[in-house]
């Protein structure tokens, strides 16, 4: 975990993790989040509002007129024309969204040419074209596509569309391919089923045919032996080896170990989803299935090297995703169960501690966890001592960091140092081992010590700054470069073992046992208010800005005069490690497209008649690092190429969210308009060029939603349509460069968010519906997930058409990211004790502190999809904030 995120500086794209989500961010606070549904105008919104919402209407008409005509001329003569043309016509059509298009597509999805039918697959696929009568007709020619098709990009195309699709019958589709198609596609057909409850049970049931539970030669005993690796934080572990080898069932070992994978996701929804459904919350820390804890305990027993790890990744996919839905109780549940079913003591504990802090903010039971962690460390060391193995130190410093988060939650910032204090002692010992002069795997485990180390210097500055040190004192800033020394030194370890140079602090803040993740969650901790969180955050960034300025946009660098403080390059230490960085991405990229490239020739010398398009995808980019980091190596400014290597940290962005989320959008965006200041005075470098561009459009999308929660609803529409255009260039700058929709879908993501915080804003703060509407239109055509299809219910609900928004609700799981929105939906639905459950569980779980949870409130008083439940006297107490 920690090699990776060093390894790839975020460049997926992906938000800064370190907190819990706010729930119902206003528009746009960026990250994965959308804002509230969209609402009715608001009564006696100016009449000038009303008649550019009726021109934008009509201008929409217009468009969708034009649009048609385009349709029209690109599939008349479709058929006859040659290759060349029917080509381009396929791509154009995907462009477009016109009713009946996927019933044309199927008629043409026969078309002699691989390229006309690769395009016209993402068209079958496309949820909003067509009509529902041709839902069953699409899947089945998606599956004989998937199957039978004579050239392999389309089949794996067409698999990948299944699986978009997120239908039972597609699931079922793709789980038989994943048993009769040949090896290297009948793994990726297993990939391409979603990790979602309506692909659960077919999930489940590749998974249990795998380790022989099912099926004619099925085991009927209990889950073997207790072998294991390593987990989230290396930290599935088990004592033994044991376990039987899986039977011999049509579901391959390799198939297998991709179905892990996405088996704890899948779990973890699908055990939610069937716990409750009018009322999450009510039900929250329900056991999992006990069947689903036998299954992956004989999974992190298996005597396969690869489905052991699998279910290591498995493993963490479920706690990650009971992380991410707040549902600490199921978690902790459900280690317990694991523990009595025979997995580390150490794990158990571990892990409780970890979700007793976060999202459980429960520092006592997070107390308690620790203890034990403190009494399974000890006798597990024991027993190494009389076999005359050296004691585990990473366990002694996951132990050490454990206690000084839980003491950071507590205020007693003397004791989370005397812990930080230990853990760097364990740490040191083993850096001492200098297992990064050896080969693999010790390699890797010395860059993870180092960043762990780099972790507990983070951890001890919070300390020494909750105690009252002032954060512009020299030895605390001499400590903070000492820590930002680490991440560098861990960075040239991943770029010669990965050939991947780029890095950066946010390491720090996203690993699983950051004080960023555990303690400054925004959650209101009883003993560490906001306000004193928020205060600790600013003087953290401000230290780390003043030792790398360019790395932590959004904070001001204190004013020191000590150049080997604050400029890496004028430090002869980090100078080095970083001239260190460039020489070792060379090699380091080189070696790896060797590795790969043999890999490529052994496949061929076999005769795979496919060869796995995740190793040609893999060389591929292998062969780019190799021509990038020979670039930069020749750089004639190399101060600039050197500092390049460095990614810029999300860290004022969660700060500004932060402060928003506390009722501060004014402060917000003074640190957004930094932030996204600093990032294009420095230059946003062209190894990192789309994730810069990323970030200052979440750096824009968060200054929407505080001009719109200013009530400045002009200045939040042209930010927000800034942030839209920006992201509108980056995906055309990627599809000239031959991205795909795979690449583009993080962005894609990215846009969507900001169309429906022009629609809020449009609806709530402009009274501009038919604007609100049309961007909400462009949104759901770039996203249909749950959060979208609850929106889609509220449209419905709201323009009379029940039994859709009933059939919608159907499809929306109740969840921190949907409970205030199906609330809507049920008000205007008349369910009236329905939509107060959500509403209150709302109120319950998705709010930190009292100002967030206030604002909230306010916004339920005069939102008009709640207007059936004013007056009702449990409304009233809900949404009337306590003295």
């Amino acid at each position: 975990m920690l090699l990776a995120l060093v390894a790839c500086g975020h460049l997926a794209g992906a938000p800064l993790q370190a907190a819990a989500p706010l729930a119902h961010p206003r528009p746009g606070t960026g990250g994965s989040e959308l804002p509230q549904p969209l609402r009715t105008a608001s009564e006696g919104a100016p009449e000038q509002g009303r008649e550019q919402g009726r021109e934008q209407g009509r201008e929409q008409g217009r468009e969708q007129g034009r649009e048609q005509e385009r349709g029209d001329a690109l599939l008349a003569g479709f058929a006859a024309a040659d290759t060349a043309e029917r080509r381009r016509r396929a791509s154009a059509l995907g462009a477009l969204a016109l009713a009946g298009l996927r019933d044309r597509a199927l008629e043409l999805s026969d078309d002699p040419d691989a390229e006309v039918r690769l395009a016209l697959i993402g068209l079958l696929a496309r949820p909003d074209l067509g009509s529902a009568a041709g839902d069953a007709a699409a899947l089945a020619r998606l599956t004989q596509l998937a199957g039978e098709d004579t050239d392999p990009r389309v089949r794996r195309a067409a698999q990948r569309a299944l699986g978009e699709l997120d239908d039972e019958r597609a699931a079922e589709a793709l789980g038989v391919l994943a048993r009769t198609l040949a090896p290297g596609e009948r793994e990726h057909a297993a990939a391409c089923l979603p990790p979602t409850p309506r692909a659960h049970a077919v999930v489940r049931d590749l998974v249990r045919e795998g380790l022989g539970l099912t099926g004619p030669n099925a085991r009927t005993g209990g889950t073997g032996g207790t072998g294991g690796t390593g987990g989230t934080g290396g930290a599935v572990q088990a004592s033994g080896s044991g376990g039987a080898a899986s039977g011999p069932g049509r579901v391959a070992p390799e198939v297998l170990a991709v179905a892990l994978e996405q088996y704890g996701r899948s779990l973890a929804d699908a055990s939610v989803r069937g716990r409750s459904r009018g009322a999450p919350g009510l039900a929250r820390g329900a056991r999992l299935d006990p069947g689903a804890t036998a299954d992956l305990m004989l999974a992190i027993s298996h005597p396969s090297p690869l489905v052991r790890r699998a279910a290591a990744r498995g493993f963490d996919a479920l706690l990650a995703r009971l992380a991410e839905l707040a549902d600490a109780d199921a978690a902790l549940a459900l280690l317990r169960d694991l523990g009595a079913a025979g997995l580390d003591a150490r794990v158990v504990a571990y892990q409780s501690a970890r979700f007793a802090l976060f999202p459980g903010v429960d520092v006592a039971r997070a107390a308690t966890a620790a203890t034990e962690l403190a009494a399974a460390v000890r006798a597990a060391s024991g027993e190494a001592r009389a076999t005359g193995v050296d004691p585990d130190r990473i366990w002694a410093y996951r132990l050490a960091q454990i206690e000084a988060c839980i003491a950071l939650s507590a205020d007693r910032p003397r004791d989370a140092i005397a812990a930080t204090e230990r853990g760097a002692r364990a740490l040191d010992a083993l850096l001492a081992e200098r297992r990064d002069l050896g080969e693999g795997a010790g390699r890797r485990e010395h860059a993870e010590a180092l960043v762990a180390r780099a972790l507990v210097e983070l951890t001890a500055l919070l300390g020494e700054l909750a105690a009252g040190a002032a954060p512009e004192d020299v030895g605390l800033l001499r400590r903070a470069r000492t820590m930002h020394t680490a991440t560098i030194e861990a960075q040239v370890i991943v770029a010669d073992v990965l050939g991947q140079g780029l890095g950066g602090i946010d390491a720090l803040f996203d690993d699983d046992l950051s004080p960023i993740r555990l303690v400054f969650h925004g959650r209101g901790l009883p003993a560490l208010p906001n306000a004193r969180v928020l205060e600790l955050q600013a003087a953290l960034g401000r230290m780390l800005a003043t030792v790398a300025p360019r790395e932590l946009p959004g904070f001001v660098p204190f004013v020191i005069d000590d150049p080997t403080l604050t400029d890496p390059l004028a430090d002869p230490r980090r100078a080095a490690l970083l001239a260190a960085v460039q020489e070792a991405r060379v090699e380091g990229a080189r070696r790896e497209l060797g590795v790969l490239e043999e890999r490529v020739a052994r496949e061929r010398v076999r005769g795979s008649l496919v060869l796995p398009e995740a190793l040609l995808r893999d060389a591929e980019l292998a062969e780019l690092r190799v021509r990038i980091a020979q670039r930069d190596a020749q750089e004639t400014d190399s101060g600039a190429a050197l500092l390049a290597q460095r990614v810029p940290s999300a860290l004022g962005l969660w700060y500004a969210r932060d402060l928003a989320a506390d009722g501060h959008p004014s402060e917000a965006r003074i640190v957004l308009g930094r932030y996204r200041q600093d990032l294009e005075r420095t230059g946003i470098a062209r190894n990192w060029f789309f994730l810069g561009h990323e970030r200052i459009v979440r750096a824009l999308m968060q200054m929407g939603g505080a001009f719109t929660d200013e009530g400045r609803a002009a200045d939040a529409e042209a930010t927000l349509r800034e942030a839209v255009e920006r992201i509108e260039d980056v995906e055309r700058q990627l599809t000239e460069q031959g991205a795909t929709l795979d690449d583009l879908a993080s962005f894609r993501q990215l846009r969507a968010s900001a169309l429906v915080s022009l629609a809020v804003n449009a609806n709530v703060r402009l009274g501009q519906q038919d604007k609100a509407l049309a961007y909400y239109e462009r949104a759901y055509a770039l996203r249909q997930d749950e959060f979208m299809t609850a929106l889609l219910a509220c449209y419905r609900a709201r323009s009379g058409r029940v039994a859709e928004a009933r059939d919608l609700l159907r499809r929306v799981r109740p969840g921190p990211g949907t409970w205030y929105n199906l609330a809507c939906v049920h008000a205007q639905l008349g369910d009236t004790q329905e939509a107060l459950d959500l509403l209150e569980t709302e109120l319950r779980e998705n709010h930190g502190s009292q100002s967030s949870r206030e604002r909230q409130m306010e916004w339920a008083r005069v939102d008009p999809d709640l207007a059936s439940l004013r007056g009702d006297p449990r409304f009233e107490l809900l949404t009337t904030p306590k003295d």
